[in-house]
């Protein structure tokens, strides 16, 4: 498949002879601001500043600097302007926020002023809870709804000054809280001042919040706005002039105007932005960097990219509120690679809203772009989701998505916007979806979910495991999509093709290969077809790995409509597909589990230790000792409940070599034939570490095991075959 994506390299982060700007906290502004004994003092001072190709801003590492930048000018390929750190100890930070010293107590609240509109709150280095009603995790049920307004009987016992001047957040869909501010209500029913995009479901939740009537919790907060008072409940025996308190009030850290091109951020923190920590404008926003940079608890997005082959590098993000990275418009073209997403869009009522909230990684309906070896844990909705044509989004890690929604997956597309992506060499875990303020949610959230009409996509070599429900899912429309090499182990349906009347496009074109689906319940089904036409013509489902090794009646589900038929392997067989396909080949009670799984998410092949049983893959090829995995892969080995003779080991296929004292107490011999002279070879601790590598030079190649640990030990060669051996130092 042919991907039109420019790779961006990072570029050499220094300047060319041309101007440079200091700022440290104990700075000066009437100072030059040019050399680091001169710095300026405040992000005020430097926006009088006006840059040109190749000019720095230094930054001094471990000062913290309140405001917001903006830039007006562009860099140039030979010369770009770039914003650092400079000095020993941790990156300098560019806050968004103000600090509040000052308290007036008020029996359990406090207040303070504060003359700018505050976007967030934050006491002791914690993020706090703008005010709500119900309190966190509770919620009030509506009756119905439409997209302006909303109808709950339970309205008429709530009192109206908790209701009017408030904001609403309604929980519309599954994968969807949107907001907005009460315009009004009268008896049951309560108008929106916006109107949402979808009417919500009956019996859904939704709360109040941003209302000081809602103020009566500990680690609450309001600002009203008219009086510029901040109100906070800080936890019970505690004053805030002790607790280090401050307010978001700067929208963003780093902005550039419309068509700034070349501008490269590095090595600096964005803090506590009451919407974006970073933001290019528009598709004339091109060849920028962000790299090495840490973004903690923006209201909206770490960093919002509307411009083209823009680079997202090496960052942390924690805390953002809505969208860590968030790619749309204008977009594309752009590299995020190599980031890590922890706690992203934890607050439904924070953010964007609408229906793509709450996700790390948000790709809107643009082009080619590559995200790749991106780690995220925890995550409000979904872990990447890259709608548009001819992504490549390989080799990211997703942990814990759908911790807010049920509807999305840890990797999604959707709509026939979204064609010819490649989705590969990625793992998904334990993202199962949450029916937290549903009433009666229930979606089956998926791994992988490519949505309504998506078309001409590849899924191929990613591992989902610990992950109850869907493997992969194609929705209603899908056509052409091709799922090869992948491994569902332990999900409900390991591949799950929904070819519902929701879309009236049947599924077609499909090639389903060399894929391992492994139930780990006896209620669980390799895959799940569903075609609402009764003619199952999918396309091509075969030389896949079928194991079901509790329930033999139960490899395939087949639905019409509602009315389900179960499959045995054969009957499955019966109806033209898998007929390539390995079934499982043992038979355990519903308690038992003898299969294990080994996993491989970095860029470097290791071997993986087992224990002293003999293990079989789904292939039946026997391993003892170890397994090699390739980069960013994982197997499925099943234990023998033999024991794994080490003798027998050492001594592969023909006798080409043997290792001799084995265990031994020290030193051993390595004995080869000769055309394994000059072979590489590498001594492996537990870990999988080289502790000592070379080239065999005899026949007889001696090593030396006596200041070692005990323990085990691999050796690996690579010669004319590559062959591994287990080594025992007692």
């Amino acid at each position: 498949m042919k991907h039109l994506i420019t790779v961006l390299m990072l570029l050499p982060l220094v300047a060319f002879g041309q101007a440079k700007y200091y700022l440290a906290a104990a700075g000066n502004d009437n100072a030059s601001g040019t050399t680091a004994a001169t710095a300026w003092k405040t992000i005020g001072k430097l926006n009088t500043a006006t840059y040109a190709p190749g000019d720095s801003v230094f930054f001094m590492a471990g000062d913290t600097f309140r405001g917001a930048i903006t830039v007006h000018q562009s860099g140039s390929p030979a010369g770009r302007i770039v914003f650092t750190s400079y000095g020993a100890g941790a990156r300098a930070v560019i806050s968004g926020a103000m600090q509040l010293p000052t308290w007036t107590q008020h029996g359990d609240t406090f207040e303070t002023q504060v003359p700018l509109a505050v976007r967030n709150f934050f006491a002791g280095g914690q993020e706090q809870e703008l005010a709500r009603f119900p309190n966190a995790h509770q919620y009030l049920w509506l009756d119905s709804a439409r997209t302006n307004y909303l109808l709950d009987n339970d309205l008429l016992a709530i009192a109206p000054n908790k209701v009017s001047g408030s904001r609403v957040c309604v929980h519309t869909a599954q994968w969807a809280w949107e907001k907005s501010v009460v315009q009004g209500f009268v008896l049951d029913t309560l108008k929106f001042q916006t109107n949402f995009t979808l009417s919500a479901l009956d019996g859904y939740g939704y709360f109040l919040y941003d209302n000081l009537t809602h103020l009566d919790t500990v680690g609450e907060w309001k600002y009203v706005n008219g009086s510029q008072r901040l109100w906070y409940m800080p936890p019970t025996g505690q004053h805030p002039n002790n607790l280090d308190c401050e307010a978001s009030v700067y929208n963003f850290g780093i902005q550039l105007d419309n068509d700034m091109c070349y501008v490269s951020i590095e090595n600096l923190a964005f803090e506590r932005q009451g919407s974006h920590g970073v933001f290019f404008p528009n598709g004339g926003s091109r060849y920028n960097v962000v790299n090495n940079c840490v973004f903690h608890h923006q209201l909206n997005h770490g960093v919002q990219d509307q411009g083209k082959y823009n680079e997202i590098a090496n960052s942390a993000f924690e805390g953002i509120g809505g969208i860590a990275i968030y790619v749309n418009t204008t977009g594309g073209n752009c590299s995020i690679h190599h980031n890590t997403f922890h706690k992203i869009g934890m607050h439904p009522n924070y953010g964007i809203g609408g229906q793509i909230n709450l996700s790390a990684i948000k790709l809107a309906f643009v082009d080619s772009c590559i995200v790749h070896h991106n780690d995220i844990d925890s995550v409000g909705y979904c872990g990447i989701s890259a709608d548009g044509a001819y992504h490549m989004v390989e080799r990211n890690v997703v942990h814990h998505a759908m911790l807010w929604n049920n509807d999305g997956a840890g990797l999604h597309a959707f709509g026939i916007g979204s064609h010819h992506s490649t989705f590969q060499n990625n793992f998904v875990t334990e993202s199962d979806g949450s029916l937290e303020g549903t009433n009666n949610g229930d979606f089956i959230t998926p791994a992988i979910y490519f949505d309504f009409e998506v078309h001409d996509m590849l899924v191929k070599e990613n591992s989902i495991y610990n992950h109850k429900e869907r493997g992969i899912f194609q929705n209603s429309g899908n056509v052409n999509n091709s799922i090869l090499d992948n491994v569902v182990y332990g999900s409900l349906y390991g591949l799950d093709l929904n070819g519902s009347p929701a879309i009236q496009t049947p599924q077609t074109g499909f090639v389903v290969k060399h894929n391992t689906f492994f139930a780990l319940t006896n209620l669980s089904y390799c895959i799940r077809q569903i075609d609402y036409t009764n003619t199952f013509n999918t396309g091509i489902i075969d030389s896949n790995y079928y194991f079901q090794p509790y329930n033999a009646n139960q490899y395939a589900l087949r639905m019409v409509g509602m009315a389900p038929t179960p499959y045995s392997f054969a009957a499955w067989q019966a109806t033209g597909n898998d007929l390539h396909t390995q079934s499982s080949f043992v038979s355990w009670a519903t308690n038992q589990n003898n299969a294990r799984l080994f996993i491989n998410a970095s860029d470097t092949g290791l071997y993986r230790l087992l224990d002293d049983s003999l293990y079989l893959d789904l292939d039946s090829v026997l391993y003892c000792g170890a397994v090699y995995l390739a980069p960013y892969t994982s197997k499925i080995l099943i234990n023998t409940m033999t024991l794994c003779n080490p003798v027998a080991a050492q001594q592969p296929e023909l006798n080409r070599f043997i290792v001799y004292p084995n265990p031994t107490t020290g030193d051993f011999v390595l004995r080869v034939e000769a055309d394994w002279i000059g072979a590489q070879y590498r001594l492996l601790n537990a870990l999988g570490q080289p502790i000592v590598s070379g080239q065999i030079a005899a026949t007889d190649q001696s090593f030396d095991l006596r200041m070692a640990a005990r323990g085990m030990y691999l050796l690996e060669l690579t010669g004319p075959s590559r062959e591994v051996v287990r080594v025992i130092k007692q």
